[in-house]
């Protein structure tokens, strides 16, 4: 499959692929690519997801040269499992007008990490970028990356009670832009730490390589598969990182397959490991603006049975002590809760002995993951919290 494309001037485009694919619970955990290639040379390659119900692909080519170029698809060089059923192929030239020219025109490029490639772990599903204004003419923005898992860090029942997702989410580079020229540049260390940009580029594309276990990066280096996602406009001032997750629903069924096939999924009973969580689908996922004084949240509900389930398990260490959107999660079986809820504790180290522990918590959402891990209704009337240390402000579920 190709397409001819004539460019005026030199451009980046975008690839897109349709296909034909159904979101499969039971389906085991997969991961197949094509390869693009430009004028008959291979140049990047483009992962698909078999099984997570996801139907386009895209990918960013470029940019390229004035003049005729033939785009096609060859079969993967790395991965083997068989590609859901392309049934059309699209070009897109990215103008110099276009809304989205600048956010695509400094999206990174990733080398996929070592042992991920040819696998299905640890794999980069979704690409975001947050755009923000600071002065006049000036603006940053943020590219992001959302991955299947992390083989390293965190564990997956520490995610789940301080993060409600056991996928990686990543800030990867970040550009200033004084009227378009750059003012300034960085990317993600390997020990998460903020480092000036001063690799290599593909035209304005900066290029990283995914360089840990958890999924943070490099400038130097090089790999053998490289992945360029068109990245996704979010505006996330008033919203989780996680909540992008929901705008890309099938995001939940591989985030499922990859925790099956680890074998990261056990019976309650069982999960007395940090490294196992119940099926994600026996939790509820609860939201919140977070302003926290000397004071840790947890995220509560109230099971079929009338007990009251938290987010950290009774575990100090998987209680939330950070400011700003969370995200929480709390196992409650596959009934819905009768009732959620947050509370309040004493921070694990209070700065003053005059700390008073108090817990400002906006609540936003609730929900459940379907059937088919889809995300399901807003179960709460959002509301703004006051709490002291000790207690919890239990909230109504809708339809009860």
């Amino acid at each position: 499959m190709s397409a001819r494309v004539r460019l005026d001037h030199q451009s980046d485009l975008i690839v897109s692929l349709a296909c034909d694919d159904q979101a499969s619970v039971d389906g085991g955990h997969r991961a197949a690519a094509v390869t693009i290639a430009v004028d008959g040379q291979p140049v990047e390659e483009l992962l698909m997801f078999p099984g997570s119900g996801k139907r386009q692909y895209d990918a960013i080519v470029g940019p390229l040269a004035a003049g005729q170029h033939q785009i096609s698809l060859k079969p993967a060089r790395f991965w083997t499992d068989t590609p859901p059923p392309i049934h059309d192929l699209r070009v897109r030239v990215v103008k110099p007008d276009d809304p989205d020219a600048l956010l695509v025109s400094h999206a990174p490029a990733l080398w996929a990490r070592a042992d991920t490639v040819g696998r299905a772990n640890d794999l980069p599903l979704v690409m975001y970028v947050e755009a923000r204004p600071e002065t006049t003419g000036v603006r940053r923005l943020t590219y992001s990356m959302i991955f299947s898992n992390e083989d390293a860090g965190t564990a997956t029942r520490a995610l789940m009670a301080r993060w409600g997702r056991t996928t990686d989410i990543e800030w990867a580079y970040e550009v200033r832009l004084d009227h378009e020229s750059i003012a300034g540049e960085t990317f993600q260390g390997p020990a998460h730490d903020t480092q000036p940009f001063d690799g290599r580029r593909i035209g304005a594309h900066p290029i990283l390589l995914v360089a840990t276990m958890n999924n943070v990066f490099s400038d130097h280096g090089a790999g053998v598969a490289l992945i360029r996602p068109v990245p996704r406009l979010v505006d996330l001032t008033r919203a989780t990182r996680e909540s992008v997750m929901d705008l890309e629903p099938w995001t939940y069924v591989v985030m499922a397959h990859e925790l099956s096939a680890e074998h990261k999924v056990a019976p309650p009973a069982d999960a007395s490991t940090l490294g196992t969580i119940d099926d994600p689908r026996h939790y509820v996922y609860l939201e919140g603006q977070l302003d926290l004084r000397a004071a840790a949240a947890i995220a509560n509900a109230r099971d079929a049975n009338g007990v009251w389930r938290t987010s950290h398990g009774g575990l100090r260490e998987l209680r939330v002590e950070r400011n700003g959107w969370v995200r929480l999660a709390v196992p409650v079986g596959d009934s819905a809760p009768s009732a959620v809820g947050w509370s309040c504790e004493p921070a694990a180290q209070s700065t003053t002995a005059r700390d008073s522990p108090q817990c400002r918590i906006h609540a936003t959402r609730a929900f459940r993951l379907g059937d088919r891990y889809e995300v399901g209704p807003n179960l709460i009337e959002a509301q703004s919290l006051t709490l002291a240390a000790g207690e919890l402000q239990a909230l109504e579920v809708r339809g009860r």
